[in-house]
Parts: C-alpha cells; sequence; structure tokens
C-alpha cells in the first residue's frame, strides 16, 4: 500500500490553482486510501472461512468482502498519484534528491519496523498455544532477516514474515524508478513531459505482461502504479488527451492479455483493471471532491485514509491470534461468532490508532521540522 505522501502545489509552469483545489485533491486521495483500507481489512477479517461455515450476517459480509484484494491494486494507483505530486513538489522546490529519497526512507521503514517487531512479539506469546518451535517463529537466518527489515524478500529469495510486507517491495521500486525524474527535472535536462511518455511506454514492455522477476520486479506492477500518475497526470498537468488515452490503452492491453489467455479470473488480470479504474475514478471525482468532501462519512473515510498505511500493516498480525482464539471457543457458524469478529475489527482498528499516533505520525512531525 502507500505511505502518505506530501502535497503540494503544482509545479510553476502550469496554471495556479486555489488552495480549494488542493484541499479537494487531498480529501480526494484520503477518502480512497480509507475505501481501500477498509476493503482489504473485510476481506482478511473472514478470507479464512468457506461462505458455508459463516452464520448468514457474515456470509453477507463476506460476499461484499471477498474481492477485498483488490483494495491493494487500488492503493498502488493512488501511489502513482502521490509520488507524481511528490516529483512535482520536489521540481517547484528545487530539491535535492536526497531530501526526497530520505523521505520515502521515514515514510515506510520505521512504522513497518515497529508492525514487524509487533508481530514477533506476539508470535513468541503465542508459542505455548501454538506448539510451534522457536526457529519456524522467526526469519530464518542473517539472510532472513536482512530480507524481512529491509525488504528485500524477493530479491534475496526469502519469504516474508510479514506477509502484507510484499507490497511495500513495489512501493520502494516506486520511489526509486522516480528518482532519476526529479534529478534530470530539476536540472531541466529531461522534460517532465518526456518522463510521461517513457512511463507511459514502459506500461507496454514485456515485463508488464507478468509479475515479474528479480532485479525488475517492480515493473511488473508498472502499469498498476502508472495508472495513477496518468490520472494525476489529467487532472494537474491538463493532459487529458495523453492521460485518457493511456488509461484506455492500459485496458484494451489488460482485456487482450485476458482474452489470449483466458485469465478472467486471475489475480493479475483484476488487479490491473482495478488499477486502471482507480485512475479513471480519480480524474472523475476530483471535481466534486470539493463539494462533499466536509461531509460526515467523508470525513469518516479521511480519518480511515489517514491511518491507513499503520491499519494495512499491523491489522493481519492482530486479527490472524483473536481468530485462531476465537475459532477455538465459538463455532464460526454460531451467531455468537459475530462479536468474535467485532472483536477482531475493534482491535485491528485500535491497533492502528496506536501505532499511527505512536511511530507514524511523530515521525511525520519529525521530518516536518
Amino acid at each position: 500500500m502507500a505511505a502518505p505522501a506530501t502535497f503540494s502545489p503544482p509545479p510553476t509552469l502550469t496554471a495556479p490553482r486555489p488552495a480549494g483545489a488542493r484541499v479537494a485533491h487531498l480529501r480526494m486521495i484520503e477518502m480512497a486510501r480509507g475505501v481501500a483500507c477498509g476493503w482489504v481489512l473485510l476481506f482478511h477479517s473472514l478470507a479464512a472461512f468457506p461462505p458455508a461455515t459463516l452464520t448468514p450476517v457474515l456470509r453477507g459480509v463476506q460476499f461484499f468482502s471477498q474481492t477485498g484484494w483488490l483494495g491493494v491494486h487500488v492503493f498502488f494507483a493512488i501511489s502513482g498519484w502521490c509520488i507524481a505530486e511528490r516529483v512535482a513538489a520536489a521540481r517547484r522546490r528545487a530539491e535535492p534528491v536526497t531530501v526526497y529519497l530520505r523521505e520515502r526512507f521515514f515514510r515506510i521503514y520505521p512504522t513497518y519496523w515497529v508492525a514487524f517487531g509487533i508481530l514477533l512479539g506476539l508470535r513468541l506469546v503465542a508459542l505455548p498455544l501454538n506448539h510451534t518451535g522457536l526457529a519456524q517463529n522467526l526469519p530464518a537466518g542473517a539472510r532472513g532477516w536482512v530480507a524481512d527489515l529491509l525488504l528485500l524478500n524477493p530479491y534475496l529469495g526469502e519469504p516474508a514474515t510479514l506477509s502484507v510486507s510484499w507490497t511495500l517491495v513495489y512501493e520502494l521500486g516506486f520511489y526509486l524508478c522516480a528518482a532519476p525524474a526529479i534529478v534530470t527535472w530539476r536540472r531541466r535536462v529531461i522534460d517532465g513531459r518526456i518522463w510521461f511518455a517513457a512511463g507511459a511506454l514502459l506500461c507496454f514492455a514485456p515485463w508488464s505482461v507478468r509479475a515479474g522477476s528479480p532485479p525488475w520486479i517492480v515493473l511488473g506492477m508498472w502499469p498498476n502504479f502508472f495508472a495513477g500518475v496518468a490520472a494525476w497526470w489529467i487532472v494537474r498537468r491538463g493532459g487529458r488527451r495523453a492521460g485518457l488515452g493511456l488509461l484506455a490503452a492500459l485496458a484494451a492491453m489488460t482485456i487482450g492479455q485476458a482474452a489470449v489467455t483466458d485469465a478472467w479470473g486471475g489475480s493479475f488480470i483484476l488487479g490491473r483493471l482495478t488499477a486502471i479504474a482507480t485512475g479513471v475514478a480519480l480524474v472523475g471525482l476530483h471535481a466534486p471532491a470539493e463539494r462533499w468532501g466536509a461531509t460526515r462519512s467523508a470525513r469518516s473515510l479521511c480519518w480511515l485514509g489517514g491511518i491507513s498505511y499503520s491499519l494495512y500493516l499491523i491489522h493481519l498480525p492482530l486479527i490472524l491470534p483473536l481468530q485462531n482464539l476465537g475459532t477455538r471457543l465459538v463455532s464460526p457458524s454460531s451467531p455468537a461468532y459475530v462479536l468474535v469478529w467485532l472483536l477482531m475489527l475493534g482491535a485491528a482498528m485500535i491497533g492502528a490508532v496506536m501505532l499511527n499516533r505512536g511511530v507514524e505520525a511523530p515521525v511525520h512531525r519529525w521530518q516536518k521540522r
């Protein structure tokens, strides 16, 4: 998922926008994050159960949440928007690339490290209940520790201990791919339009047809990410023809891949189409966001979006132990299991708020100072 990004005015070579429009864009992004993270949370809370084993209430929730894994691809498109905004801000401020890289490092790693530590702590506490050994609950050797701590798992061939961290591998790849644009655009060596064209062409490279392999694994999800860049290009730079053309071409390519490979049900195809749809939605919703972004429901989604990174990292370490314990005490087919399920969601939300307020937000404030 995407870590929160700093939103700034568009580059000086575009017409200035009122502050209200910038606030609307920020609200739109935060609401989209809230929807995506809530969708992922509901998916993981019930994904382990066949529908027939659930009480009717939770069966109905699962019918809606069973595709919640697609929220990850919503995050990828949102990340594309946010990084495009961040690159433009760096260019406007004439920032050296080291400022951007340092900021991205502190956005991702401290909160992730704390969530990783909480996961290991909970595993150690649960050892007597799970009847497993210490080695089975820790990264395997020095290589495993390095892979987990630095988010290098696919590059080092090591499984991820915190299962959702695979998306952060792509996030870091996106960040690094954006760094050359900051260097060259700031120095006026390569114009932003050339970088956009190069990124668009990269969407149709052979890597985009499959998930990718090290060291180019990030390029396997590049079109999902760049769908958000295309949306930003339309809204913030006025490049409607180029941006919409790219989104349409990506959709046509993805549908063509599905038809050729007969993979309509595959996660790769559905994920790509979800990211493209998110890009289209970001374009369509940016105007009304200023009108209805201050409603109570919108504020709730913005709040959820504000803690979405912490919630994304901490929800599985908290949900799974409670789910394991709850199913030992109450059958999922019993109406009483609804209370267990609500307890799991509540624990995930409380944990996310604590992680956000205790780590993520203080680190962000420290960076600002």
